[in-house]
């Protein structure tokens, strides 16, 4: 049980890490001008 749970927080810390890099990589290259900035669908009223 122990050796799922560490498995399962490693996996889940290091794909949080992944996206975190790949984010602020894509932050970087939209201050850059190299990306265009991803707009957020406005919520239906």
């Amino acid at each position: 049980m122990t050796t799922f749970m560490v498995a399962a927080t490693t996996a889940t810390l290091g794909t949080g890490w992944k996206w975190l890099q790949g984010w602020q990589q894509h932050e970087r290259f939209v201050a850059e001008g190299k990306a265009a900035p991803v707009k957020r669908p406005k919520a239906p009223k």
